[in-house]
């Protein structure tokens, strides 16, 4: 857990966006690139909100890709965690 606490980056804080505000009422998904399993940050989130898990393998086929990319337009806040090995 203190592994991926100090590990999370922000890059930029634009409009005081973070942190979110009103977590029931937010559509939030977790896009994982590196791998479709469901994984501990993913499961982090889930701790403090609703957070759909979306999984894109580096190998995954463009169709895919764009099948989810738009249903990720259907969500607030998109969440972008990417996993190398």
């Amino acid at each position: 857990m203190k592994l991926a606490e100090a590990s999370v980056t922000v890059l930029e804080n634009k409009n005081q966006l973070l942190p979110f505000k009103t977590l029931d009422s937010l559509k939030i998904a977790e896009v994982c690139i590196g791998t479709a399993e469901k994984n501990t940050f993913g499961n982090i989130l889930n701790k403090y909100a609703s957070v759909d898990h979306f999984g894109v393998e580096h190998d995954t086929p463009q169709k895919l890709r764009d099948t989810i990319l738009a249903r990720l337009k259907n969500y607030n806040y998109v969440i972008v965690f990417m996993k190398t090995t």
